[in-house]
């Protein structure tokens, strides 16, 4: 495992992207000793349910203000190319700029969206529970990714392409 590369001289794979990725993943996590063994072996084999519960917050303030994030990378003006870069809400990206609060203590819900790809999204310092993720292709209704078990299905509804 450790030092195998997963491409030869010329940049081909020599191995599946998806062991390469597995790998990768099992490899940088190993020496973190929070992590549960079931949880780090299951990055080794692709086998990835939550591995520690959100804990239910009874009683907590519930901020019914739902903030909505749209991502996109691209040119947000398509006649200039100089207008390419990274945006939220139709803003450019912007590291020092703070565009949510919410107040520590309570529970709120955030609905994102992307104009083109998906995008991942993460947030630095407090935990957060996905709900579910739509997808859709241009002009459909959007349906879960996620299949009966919680297994992750994409395109939606396809089994054989289970992640």
């Amino acid at each position: 495992m450790g030092s195998a590369t997963a491409r030869d001289d010329s940049g081909r794979f020599t191995i599946a992207p998806q062991t390469h990725i597995r790998r990768a993943l099992y490899e940088g996590n190993k020496a973190d000793k929070t992590l549960p063994v079931p949880a780090l072996n299951g990055l080794l084999a692709g086998d990835l349910p939550p591995w520690r519960r959100m804990s239910d917050l009874p009683g907590t303030a519930v901020n019914k203000n739902t903030q909505k994030a749209e991502f996109f990378i691209g040119n947000i003006n398509a006649d200039d190319p100089s207008t390419f870069g990274f945006y939220i809400n139709d803003k450019s990206c912007d590291p020092g700029r703070i565009d949510y609060t919410r107040q520590v203590g309570t529970i709120g819900e955030r609905v994102l969206t992307s104009k083109v790809e998906p995008h991942i999204f993460h947030i630095h310092v407090n935990p957060f529970q996905v709900l579910d993720v739509l997808y859709a292709p241009q002009g459909e209704t959007p349906i879960s990714i996620f299949g009966p078990n919680g297994e992750c299905l994409m395109p939606p509804n396809g089994a054989d392409l289970q992640n």
